[in-house]
């Protein structure tokens, strides 16, 4: 069974499918940078003196330029992390990869749906 069989047979639309789609990867978006936030906070705590300084930086620059400053500027070799946030981060970051490639792939079919229509 195709994916757009599974949807005519669930009766729903592919608009709905995109929209679902988008909502969760706005929250899953959304826990990315609370994930994100902890452990750059919780890291820099520990390694440099400007934890709040840092956190800042990389939720408010945008995503690859504010992370890979702070990977390659602002982690000394000083301080261990515990990397206690380390694990949900990274499931998050594949759970977003997952809802972004799903949204895609809602809307390639809403396209397609809507130009046989």
């Amino acid at each position: 069974m195709t994916w757009t069989e599974a949807i005519e047979l669930l009766g729903a639309a592919p608009l709905l499918l995109f929209l679902l789609s988008g909502l969760m990867l706005a929250l899953t978006g959304i826990v990315l940078m609370v994930f994100l936030g902890m452990w750059t906070y919780n890291d820099a705590k520990e390694r440099t003196g400007e934890p709040i300084l840092w956190t800042l930086l990389v939720l408010f620059v945008p995503i690859p330029i504010g992370i890979i400053a702070y990977l390659l500027l602002g982690r000394s070799s000083e301080g261990q992390s515990t990397g206690r946030y380390l694990k949900p981060l990274i499931g998050t970051v594949v759970a977003f990869t997952v809802m972004l490639v799903v949204l895609v792939g809602s809307a390639v079919h809403l396209l397609s749906w809507r130009s046989r229509g």
